[in-house]
């Protein structure tokens, strides 16, 4: 890192309250959306979870396979 060039922040540093056609801006549906933005870029591979089960049973019927798979459902 000793050898690195620094460069100027890319955004704006002044407060946020209007945009370039000067409509004013609801300042917590941005902070609200920069926060989301954080946790899906901090969570890397953490967001998606998989999961399988072997089903117990096998049905030569669609009525009754519906029918087991809404009491399993239910239970």
């Amino acid at each position: 890192m000793t050898s690195c060039d620094s460069v100027g922040t890319p955004m704006a540093t002044k407060h946020l309250d209007a945009d370039l056609s000067g409509t004013p801006i609801d300042q917590t549906k941005y902070r609200s959306l920069v926060e989301a933005l954080m946790y899906l870029t901090a969570g890397g591979d953490k967001l998606v979870s998989w999961s399988s089960k072997k089903q117990d049973y096998t049905s030569m019927s669609s009525a009754k396979a519906e029918y087991v798979s809404l009491s399993a459902y239910c239970a």
